[in-house]
């Protein structure tokens, strides 16, 4: 019931558009790599070493296998951050929180 809400819900965006959703945001999966900056801080922070490389592993997975397809993927806005905590239930009824993570992507 949630993936057709989502569905939904994204299908009611194709027609939205603001400056503001094209943008780089971490939750842009188009920008996955970006986490880079981030991942590289981890070791001075003293974060497990294989969970380092595991993320510094995802990112060059994501660069190679992603990267490519990306300029052909389609584009639309997205709610960005779809999850338990930015759902509202009403019994049959369903609504979205936390429009700010909102990208076109």
């Amino acid at each position: 019931r949630s993936g057709s809400f989502l569905g939904r819900a994204r299908r009611a965006l194709d027609d939205f558009d603001h400056a503001a959703l094209h943008r780089v945001h971490l939750w842009d999966a188009r920008h996955f790599s970006a986490i880079r900056s981030f991942a590289d801080q981890l070791p001075s922070l003293g974060c497990d070493a294989r969970r380092c490389a595991a993320v510094s592993e995802a990112v060059a997975n994501f660069d190679a296998v992603v990267g490519p397809l990306a300029p052909s993927l389609p584009l639309a806005t997205l709610h960005g951050d779809f999850n338990d905590a930015n759902v509202l239930v009403d019994g049959d009824e369903m609504g979205l929180l936390d429009v700010g993570d909102s990208v076109y992507s």
